[in-house]
Order: structure tokens, then sequence, then C-alpha cells
């Protein structure tokens, strides 16, 4: 590209009016379920976006508005050049476009990965890798939001062009830079009024023409990509709201030269808007990608009624469909695009490309390739283009490793990492690590040794109460003893009382709780007798790691209680206030629901915990119990190898501060739980909670150490 001489002052002014002119607002109404009502605006031709005119310096510029169907704005007044030569304004463009060649077309990229450390410059290496020689249209969408870039996928696919991710206020150096690059004739803005605002707008017309393209609902933006097509399908594939099902769809029409849809598919007619903009494209068969649940059968029969053939193609799982999508290509395909169909923009990316380039996408796990998958990839001979950061698509998925030959390899690197934590520090331990999430990776170390579960068998007793008070047996008003089941389940999770531990223990007795746990499949869990004086504590209770874990596995899976009682027993671990082990031992923000122990045995100190951690890609359970003085710092490590070895290493622990609660209104000191009053703990005080007994909890307060009632205080 050659230099572009400087702009006199008049020629600037001339080309700042021009490029504020932004193309014409489109308004479409929003293709509804049947009854509802929409807008009373003309149907039919469905409105276009107009172009905004190209900047062109002239000696007296004059803003004309660019037709539309919306009010024309008022023009801007004209400036008068002074007849004196004016100082000449450096431009922020150093090179003017060129004309890319006509009918460029998209190219498979060569490498094995479009990675990048964010979904802005992730776009620029799909860009840069699948259009080499420039293109004559960019699509560009908002990459803060989660819905524009799938809709918009469908846009570039239609019109063979790269797609690229801007935010609302402007456009990096690096998205300018490939701009520049492709040298467009068109840039469409494609999105909703708020996803761009004038300044985006004004630096995206700084570089070529903008045709702004908006839309207030998925089957709108979706009507729009399907009529800008300038050629005649056969077939369209049409989805429900579902992204993933979409973008799918968008990945199936390029691979067979048909075109995608998305719709409000859940009503039982088909709106008149969709019809005609199906009727436009000349198809006569329609594909169903998707379930009833997004695509009802009335509305596939509403479709059918209108002279269509319909078919469907669904699958329950997002893997296998993608899969079974992917079989669909005429011929065996050059690659495959991998993407994680977690993460919104690489879903976009890949969909862009697949339809672009006529080759398929597949969704796999981050970990690794979806085996069914990998092998129909390898019976193909083809490779695969993974779109994704590493650490959202590891590189096994590059490689096309199957997930079933991964799975061990990854087991057994956590089990080497925890072992050489461990080791580290004296003692003996037991732990148990089960990944919640596809692969559902399993490790442990003395996992089924029978240990004393300190404060951790609380768990089961809470279990077993909740679950009485779900099934009408009992009520939050229920008392065991002398408290309530509303406070004794709480203070006995909060703050580990044993007291209520061992009312709800007398209440149902160890046998029947034995029996609980057992039923649940913890077969190495029991409780012993509850001593007629002392606590259910000391009574040599028995469980796990491996117990321990499947209890809280099947809690955050909603497999024990109901919807409302997981999220109760969940909230209780999430708040308690002993986090100096494994909750210590994972990133400050993460979400952990734990419940930590500890006991004196004949070896020492015994120190347990069992939580549930949820990490960006997935989430996992850790339960540990370590013997021989063990301090918990050891627990806090393990959970943080577990932890780097799931998401990557971290900086800087969570840390919690030494006074947990803090004091929300005057409430008198007691010299016992009940006892007699011996000062008052002014409201707004920080407080350490050492222990409990039901409903007053024991605190250090500066040099003083008494006891409170629990209702006085709350979380820091």
């Amino acid at each position: 590209m050659k230099a572009r001489p400087r702009r006199s002052l008049a020629e600037s002014i001339s080309r700042l009016i021009t490029t504020a002119v932004v193309a014409a607002l489109v308004v479409v109404p929003v293709d509804g379920a049947a009854g509802q009502s929409r807008p009373a605006a003309v149907e039919q031709p469905t409105p276009t976006a107009t172009a905004s005119p190209t900047p062109t310096p002239t000696p007296t510029p004059t803003a004309t508005a660019t037709p539309s169907p919306t009010p024309t704005p008022t023009p801007t007044p004209t400036p008068t050049a002074t007849p004196t030569p004016a100082p000449e304004v450096p431009e922020a463009d150093s090179e003017e476009p060129e004309e890319p060649a006509p009918g460029v077309s998209a190219v498979v990229p060569t490498g094995p990965r479009l990675g990048g450390n964010s979904r802005f410059g992730r776009a620029v290496l799909a860009s840069r890798a699948a259009f080499p020689d420039g293109a004559t249209t960019v699509i560009v969408a908002n990459g803060d939001a989660t819905v524009g870039p799938v809709l918009a996928a469908s846009l570039a696919a239609d019109r063979s062009a790269p797609l690229l991710f801007v935010r609302a206020d402007g456009i990096s150096s690096t998205v300018r830079t490939e701009l520049m690059r492709l040298a467009p004739k068109t840039i469409v803005a494609f999105g909703t009024d708020a996803d761009f605002d004038r300044g985006g707008i004004d630096a995206l017309a700084a570089i070529a023409p903008v045709e702004r393209i908006m839309f207030s609902s998925r089957p709108q933006a979706s009507r729009l990509a399907l009529d800008s097509r300038s050629e005649p399908v056969d077939t369209v594939y049409l989805s429900g709201s579902d992204l993933r099902s979409h973008a799918l769809a968008i990945s199936l029409a390029g691979t067979t030269s048909g075109a995608a849809l998305l719709v409000n598919g859940k009503g039982s007619s088909v709106a008149s808007l969709t019809l005609e903009a199906l009727q436009r494209t000349g198809a006569t068969s329609i594909v169903v990608v998707g379930g009833t649940s997004e695509v009802s059968s009335a509305y596939a029969d509403g479709l059918e009624a209108a002279g269509f053939a319909v078919s469907r193609r669904s699958h329950s799982d997002p893997l296998e469909f993608s899969l079974q999508l992917a079989r669909l290509a005429p011929d065996a395909p050059e690659a495959f695009y991998a993407v994680n169909p977690d993460v919104v923009w690489d879903v976009a990316l890949g969909a862009a490309l697949s339809a672009a380039t006529g080759q398929p996408m597949v969704f796999t796990l981050y970990q690794c390739m979806f085996s069914r998958t990998s092998d129909h990839i390898e019976a193909q001979g083809s490779r695969v283009i993974g779109v994704g950061k590493i650490s959202w698509l590891r590189t096994a998925v590059d490689d096309n490793t199957a997930c079933r030959d991964e799975k061990p390899r990854l087991q057994a690197s956590l089990l080497s990492a925890l072992k050489q934590t461990a080791s580290k520090y004296d003692g003996t331990f037991s732990f148990t690590v089960i990944e919640l999430g596809r692969l559902q990776e399993r490790t442990a170390l003395r996992g089924s040794t029978r240990l004393d579960p300190a404060s951790m068998m609380k768990l089961v007793a809470a279990y077993a109460a909740l679950k009485r008070i779900q099934d009408g047996t009992s009520t939050w008003n229920t008392k065991p003893r002398s408290t309530t089941l509303r406070t004794c389940l709480r203070v006995m999770i909060h703050a580990s009382d044993n007291h209520c531990h061992d009312d709800i223990v007398a209440w149902l007795g160890s046998a029947r709780l034995t029996r609980i746990a057992q039923s649940l499949g913890m077969s190495n869990t029991f409780y012993g007798s509850l001593p007629a004086s002392g606590s259910i504590l000391y009574a040599g209770n028995r469980s796990t790691t491996n117990d321990l874990a499947a209890f809280v596995r099947k809690l955050e899976r909603g497999e024990l209680l109901s919807p409302k009682y997981t999220r109760i027993l969940r909230d209780y671990m999430h708040s308690q206030i002993f986090r100096t082990r494994i909750a210590s031992g994972i990133p400050p923000g993460v979400y952990q629901a734990s419940k930590p122990g500890a006991l004196w045995i004949s070896s020492g100190l015994l120190q347990g915990d069992t939580a549930i951690v949820r990490g960006p890609q997935t989430s996992f359970v850790i339960s540990i119990i370590a013997t021989g003085g063990v301090p918990k710092s050891a627990l806090s490590a393990l959970a943080r190898t577990a932890y780097t070895h799931f998401f990557g290493s971290f900086g800087s622990a969570a840390s919690y501060p030494l006074q947990q609660m803090r004091s929300t209104r005057s409430t008198p000191m007691r010299s016992s739980p009940g006892g007699a009053v011996v000062g008052t703990l002014p409201g707004g005080r920080n407080v350490e909670v050492t222990t409990a007994s039901r409903v007053w909890y024991k605190i250090r307060y500066g040099s003083q150490v008494v006891w409170v009632d629990s209702r006085a205080l709350r979380n820091r």
C-alpha cells in the first residue's frame, strides 16, 4: 500500500462530516409466537440496511442523509473554507485501503490452532488465516455481547466474509490493523442498538463505508442475515433460539451449500415474516436442527403446510449432535474446526469459519477430543483446527487425542502432583478428587481407608434432617432436643456446633443415620453409638474420602435433595466460617462450599475438609483426611495443586480474616452459653468465633473470651 498524502484543513472537515453519516436504522417487526401482536409495520419487502457514503474530500462539504425507512437526519451546516492556505492536519490513518480483488474466497487455515489470549485477538487470527488476500466485506460484532456474535456468524457465512469482534465505543489497534489489511469495500456493523455507539461507528467509518444493521430479537437478526444472501438455496437449516444449535446449523449450511435461520419455534404457528423470508430463498426443503423443545412439532407442521419438505435432526448431547451433523458433509473434509461449546465467542468464530471454508465444526471437551469424534476424524484422514484459548481448549484437541486415551494420563498426572505436594509434610494423607464435568477425572490416595471423619460427619446428619423437612415428616420448628432444626442445622454447619449434632443423632439414632448414609452409596460410612455422656464426635464414627467426595458430588449434581434444599445445605457450607483449609488454597472469588473438621486422636491432631469447588471450565470435589499432626496449610496446598491441575496456575490464594464475624448490634456478652452477663459487645465490632453451643457462639473480643447470641453476628 502506498502512503496517503496529508489533507488540508478543509479536506479534513469534509472527511469528518461525511463519515459521520451512518447507514439507516433497520427496523423489522419481531418474529413472535402465534397470538402475539407485532408492530404495525410493512412486512414486505423486508427493509435493507444502506451503506454509509464513502468519505470524499470536497472544498465545501454538505452532509447528505442516507436513504432510509427512518426519518432523514437534519443536514449539517456547510462550513466555509478560508481562501488562505490552511495548515495541514496530520491524519491518524497513514494508508488508504486498497481495492480487494472481487470474489475473494476464504481458505482453510494451515495451522492446528487459532488461539490468542482474547476473543478479539482470536477473531483477528482467524481472519488472517482464512482471508489472506483480503475481503470485500467484513462483519463486525460486539465482542462483549453473547448473542450478537453467533447471529453475526450467520451473516458472515452468507456474505463469505470474515467476522471480527469490537467494543461498543471503538476498535483496538490490532483490529484496526486487520481491517486495513483486509481492505474491505464495506464494513457491516451487526448488532443491537446498544452494541455500537457513535465512537465505535466513527472508528469503523474511518476505514471503510459502514453498513449498519440493527436488530431487537434473535429471529429478526437471523432473517436479516438470510435476506442478505444473493444466491438461492435448496435447503434451509432451521434452529430454535439455542445459540449452539444455530451455530451448528450455520456450519451445516456452509458444508452443504444451504442457509441457516433461527426462529422462535416454540409457538404453534409460523410467523408470516418467517415464511416470507424462507420463500425468498427459493428453498424447497427445511431441516430442523434441534429437538421439539426448541422447534415444536406444531411449528414443523406449519412449515409443511406452507409447502416445504421438513425433516429433523436432533440429539440431547451437544457433542454427539455436532458429530451427527458433521457426518453429513458430502466429501471427506480437509479439516474439522473443534470448539468448546461453553465459549460462545469461539462457537461463533467456529461457525463462521466452517461456513466460509466449507469444513465442518464439532464440539468437544476442553481437555481432549470427544472419543467418537476423534475416531471419525481419523477415519476421514482429516486434521483438526482448534478454535479457542489454551485454557479453554487444550492442545490434546489439536492432536485429535481421544478422551478415552487422555483421561488416564490426566488422572495419573493429578495423582503424581498431589503425592508430590503431600510429600512436603510429615503425616499420612488420604484424599479423593473427582471432576464433575464431562470427562469425570478421578484420582485418590488411600481413598477407601476408613478413618474418623471428625466434623465432616455432620453432613450426613444435616442431609437426614433436611430430607425429613423436605418430605414433610418434620418441620423447621421441630426440636430434636431444646433447639429447633432451623437453628441447629445452621449452626451445626456454619460454626461446626457439636451440641446440635448430638441432638440430631439422639433424635434420629446412630443406626438409622448409618443406614441413610449407606443408602446414598457411602458403604464405608457409619456412626458409632452415642454415649450417655459426651459427644458423638468421639464415638468412633468412620468414613472414607471416597465416600465423602461422592456425597458432595451428589449434592452438587442435585441428586440428594430437591433444588430448594440442595441450595440450603450448599449455602450452609459456602458460608461456614472455618475457611483455613481447602478454601484457602484456591483463588480469591472462586466459589467453594466446604465442611472442615479437626479431632484429637492418638497420633495427634487429625485435619479434614471436604469441598465443592467451581472453576471457570468445570467443577470438582475434593475430600482430605490427614493424620499425624499435619497443619491446615497442607490441606490448602493440596487444594491448590488440584485447582492448578484443572485450571492452570494462579497467584495468591484466597485469605480469610482471623476475626470471621462482625456484630450487627449491641448484644450482651455472657460468661457461658446463656449465662451471666459480663459486658456488652457494641455493634460493628469484628470478633473471632472459636466454637459454638447451639445458638451461642464463643468469641474472642480483645482480651476477653465470652459467649454471645449468634443472631447478633454476621459473616465478614
